[in-house]
């Protein structure tokens, strides 16, 4: 099977104790049955504080039950004292592979990095975007899903990765024209009598307000003060058009790590179409990703005269990208609110 890493993936090394955000809290760790099985048998001490740490959630799924926030193995060094005591293998199977991601396709996959991890998201944009191939080798499409889509799925987004990628656009323009590619595209699956795609001129919209969206993501669930500071403070005091304008400045200077940002993003949900034949779905979420993210550091920047690009592109992944509910309401909303209306969006790029 051929399998498709950014050049990244290898470079990528867990900074332990040293991360900012270790993935050892916020979260619940799920434990799987190999694990489970295998911390039964741990004898002494450790052992029995290994199986009374373990519990049923309302999910049904097995966990480490959290203290004070924190997985209760994560020591005061910030290490896991289950892989100090036990080795690498140690800890269940979500420790291990975290942040490592695979999108498995049966006769092909993927593999990259969780932009929930810190360092993961300092690899990938501080890393020159590689394309991943146009088509892969393949004579004989699973029946799962619709081979002869994924094959125009696979051509389609290697013509958008090329849209973000141009140099000859500005960062908000790339995602405009993307976004008028999927609108395109998703015409075409839809079996509408389509022309060839050619790039509309691009909309002199005048500057939204991007409170209703802001409100919508503070009432989803939330993991940290922090997202939940930064969204509270957004709705109470939104983005002016002149903070936009004053911010323009220093997101020139990040255009590089913005079209990397876009990249990865679109890479990782466009072939998810293929589940459910929604391509403009996933390009309305990458462009209401980068309305939310850029409203916030027009925000910071306003109040605080600094913004952490890589620090709120970490937060929007931990509290949104993964986390199922909200994911389901986010792509619910981007075709029933007003404020997710394409027009609306491209008002706040």
């Amino acid at each position: 099977m051929e399998a498709f890493y950014p050049k990244y993936y290898q470079d990528f090394h867990c900074l332990a104790g040293n991360c900012p955000d270790s993935c050892c809290q916020s979260w619940e760790v799920v434990v799987d049955d190999a694990t489970y099985a295998r911390y039964l048998q741990i004898p002494g001490n450790f052992g029995q504080a290994l199986q009374s740490a373990m519990t049923i959630d309302s999910d049904g799924d097995r966990i480490l039950r959290m203290e004070n926030g924190k997985c209760p193995f994560w020591n005061q060094d910030g290490l896991c004292e289950i892989e100090l005591r036990l080795g690498q293998g140690g800890p269940c199977a979500t420790c291990r592979k975290f942040p490592r991601i695979v999108q498995d396709y049966e006769v092909f996959a993927e593999h990259d990095l969780s932009f929930a991890c810190p360092e993961a998201v300092r690899l990938v944009l501080e890393t020159e975007t590689e394309l991943p191939p146009e088509r892969y080798a393949v004579n004989v499409w699973p029946e799962a899903y619709d081979g002869g889509y994924m094959e125009s799925l696979l051509r389609a987004r290697y013509t958008a990765l090329q849209i973000l990628n141009s140099n000859a656009l500005r960062f908000s323009e790339k995602l405009i024209l993307c976004l008028q590619y999927s609108q395109w595209f998703q015409r075409l699956t839809d079996g509408e009598d389509v022309q060839p795609f050619a790039a509309v001129a691009f909309p002199s919209i005048q500057r939204g307000n991007p409170t209703d969206i802001f409100r919508f993501y503070e009432n989803l669930e939330i993991l940290t003060s922090e997202w939940h500071s930064y969204l509270n403070h957004a709705v109470a005091d939104p983005p002016t058009p002149a903070d936009y304008e004053a911010a323009q400045p220093t997101l020139a200077g990040l255009e590089k790590q913005l079209t990397r940002w876009s990249c990865y993003r679109l890479r990782r949900c466009w072939l998810q179409a293929v589940a459910d034949y929604d391509v403009l779905g996933k390009v309305k979420r990458l462009v209401c990703a980068w309305a939310v993210l850029h409203g916030l550091l027009a925000v910071t920047l306003r109040d605080t005269g600094a913004a952490d690009l890589f620090r709120l592109v970490q937060l929007y992944e931990k509290e949104i990208e993964h986390d199922g509910e909200n994911l389901d309401a986010l792509d619910d909303a981007l075709f029933a609110m007003p404020c997710f209306a394409e027009e609306k969006l491209i008002s706040l790029l």
